[in-house]
């Protein structure tokens, strides 16, 4: 019923027909496990973790947090479209 409310049939393919299954790439391979880290540890800590300065290997704490968006750059200046137009 909710296929056909939906406007799509169904359908099937021969038992020979090729299947291929796609790879991303390596840089948004990393971004989504670290993006999906990065939210179980949010959501465990009920998004109060905290970034703490001082001793006791705070710089390592503070890398951890900007390697993040530097991620995302990487991978939008490896991969992004950058030719599109946003307009409304």
């Amino acid at each position: 019923m909710t296929r056909g409310a939906l406007g799509t049939t169904a359908a099937t393919h021969t038992s020979g027909a090729a299947v291929y299954r796609w790879e991303p790439p390596g840089l948004v391979h990393d971004l989504t496990i670290a993006e999906a880290i990065t939210r179980i540890g949010n959501e465990v800590s009920g998004y109060a973790r905290s970034r703490k300065t001082g001793d006791g290997g705070s710089s390592e704490r503070i890398k951890a947090a900007q390697d993040l968006p530097d991620l995302r750059t990487a991978v939008y200046a490896a991969l992004g479209r950058k030719a599109r137009v946003r307009s409304v």
